[in-house]
């Protein structure tokens, strides 16, 4: 998981601005606009204009990704549509230079251009290609975040084997009350001094991926540890010492994730509907 994010901050240096985007966009889209006009009188031929709409269509894609994959704190605001959409975007921007590569071979093999014409053509796919990896992985991410939601919900079921395999580690009660803020900067302070590293945090307050299972998580944290890694370990034992309410995961969703985790806080509410 932390590499996955390791690779996400190096992508992100890279990645076009919110208002890049939407500049490119605009432009993309009133250039479709004149070529349009310009067919219609004949003035340009149709592939023109079809080279417009896929311009158009390649900068709709990426104001996609720059919502999803791209931005930096996303994942907490993630929901299942908008994870199927960015890997759809991403899915279309590979077709799309496959497809121009494609036509581009044809071309060569009719002599009607170079061979060395290719390369950078292959290179715009090997980069789809890798954007629709980073893709998939986020996604991953996600689900991952999904099993940890769902393995919480399973504390809401009637008494007997819980569904899909949860288990739960250790239950400790703590003082019981949503910890302070000023409380979980200190146990992220001291997990970062103690291991040089930060706190794995997966989902921090109330995210749209909880509130969507009907959960308000607000004041919680989920730590993306095994409980019984020396990480885990470690973590309890700091959580106990501080009186810090915390639930402690060894998996859910048995055969298809770990969904190992430990919930900082107390069981989060459910969330009072209006009938």
């Amino acid at each position: 998981m932390r590499a996955l994010f390791a690779i996400f901050g190096l992508w992100l240096a890279a990645a076009p601005s919110a208002a890049q985007t939407s500049a490119a966009l605009i432009l993309a889209e009133e250039r479709m606009d004149r070529v349009r006009q310009l067919v219609e009188a004949g003035a340009m031929p149709r592939k023109a204009l079809d080279d417009a709409r896929d311009e158009v269509a390649e900068e709709r894609d990426n104001a996609i990704l720059r919502a999803t994959l791209y931005a930096r704190i996303e994942l907490e605001r993630m929901t299942p549509d908008r994870n199927r959409d960015m890997i759809a975007a991403a899915e279309r921007q590979v077709n799309r230079r496959k497809a121009k590569l494609a036509e581009a071979e044809k071309l060569v093999e009719l002599q009607a251009r170079g061979r060395d014409t290719l390369d950078p053509l292959r290179a715009d796919v090997a980069r789809a290609e890798q954007v629709h990896e980073l893709a998939l992985g986020r996604a991953r991410l996600f689900d991952e975040l999904a099993s940890m939601a769902a393995a919480e919900n399973e504390l809401d079921q009637p008494a007997g084997e819980p569904r899909d395999g949860t288990r739960i580690a250790e239950r400790f009660a703590g003082e019981g009350a949503v910890p302070s803020a000023a409380k979980l900067r200190a146990v992220e302070a001291a997990f970062e001094k103690h291991f040089g590293q930060t706190l794995p945090v997966s989902a921090r307050g109330a995210t749209e991926l909880h509130r969507s299972m009907g959960f308000d998580h607000t004041g919680r944290m989920d730590i993306g540890v095994k409980p019984d890694s020396k990480e885990g370990a470690w973590l309890r034992r700091l959580l106990e010492t501080m009186r810090v309410p915390y639930l402690a995961f060894h998996g859910a969703v048995a055969g298809q994730s770990t969904a190992a985790h430990i919930h900082i806080g107390p069981p989060s509410n459910k969330i009072k509907r209006a009938d």
